[in-house]
């Protein structure tokens, strides 16, 4: 095992840990763990607690941060005061736009260029689950308990699913949202109007926090605070195997 692998292993284990913490506890002082991301030209980061920041990827020069003050200006509405308090997954991106949810409950959309924001849509409690693009739109998991779908230009609500409490992202597939839940839930929900598929969803006694995972069309992995890792049938919801 080379050193860069070693670190890496490091790294995702103070993240798993700092999650179970978090679930356990609570966030008293949100700071945000998402990781970095290279596209294009810009690697966005968020380098200050509830900031988004583009950097040259060769020289690490800070391109534009976002936001700039507590109080700015989103879409053509009025100035306001907001402390976004921190950023927990990675953007969805795509040409012009950075889309990516904040633990003060609201998704952002902004622009790659300059770091303006174009439209801001508020749930009802923080979003620590990365929000992802489908082909019916942007899907945003929240702690209010709901799953939106999203319109990426003007951020207007297409559907919402009550799922249960979400910290984790959805997994996004061709016909199928399948979303895991704090409540130990995971639901398998139709793209276009986020309704459930499965006759009732894959349910156990633990938190699940792993995003879900499709390791063949018939099988999705999905684990979380209760110490075993779940195989699922994308078919009916039924339990393959755990471990």
């Amino acid at each position: 095992m080379n050193s860069r692998t070693r670190r890496g292993l490091a790294v995702a284990a103070i993240v798993v840990l700092a999650v179970i913490a978090a679930a356990c506890a609570g966030v008293d002082k949100p700071n945000g763990w998402a990781r970095p991301e290279v596209s294009g030209q810009s690697l966005y980061v968020s380098l200050d607690r509830g900031k988004l920041s583009s950097l040259d990827p060769e020289t690490y020069q800070v391109q534009w941060e976002f936001p700039v003050t507590d109080e700015f200006v989103c879409g053509s509405g009025a100035a306001q005061r907001r402390d976004l308090e921190g950023v927990y997954e990675t953007p969805a991106i795509d040409d012009e736009t950075l889309y990516f949810g904040a633990y003060d409950g609201a998704v952002y959309a902004v622009n790659r260029s300059d770091g303006a924001c174009t439209w801001r849509f508020e749930t009802g409690d923080p979003i620590v689950g990365g929000v992802v693009f489908g082909t019916e739109g942007l899907y945003v998991p929240s702690e209010d308990g709901f799953v939106y779908l999203l319109n990426p230009e003007d951020g207007t609500e297409i559907a919402k699913f009550a799922a249960g409490e979400v910290w984790s992202t959805p997994l996004v597939t061709k016909d199928a949202v399948y979303v895991a839940t704090m409540e130990g839930k995971l639901w398998k929900l139709s793209p276009d109007k986020l309704e459930p598929i499965w006759n009732q969803p894959f349910s156990v006694d633990a938190a699940l926090l792993t995003a879900p995972t499709l390791v063949d069309p018939s099988t999705i992995l999905v684990g979380g605070i209760g110490k075993r890792l779940y195989a699922v049938d994308t078919g009916d919801g039924a339990e393959k195997w755990s471990v």
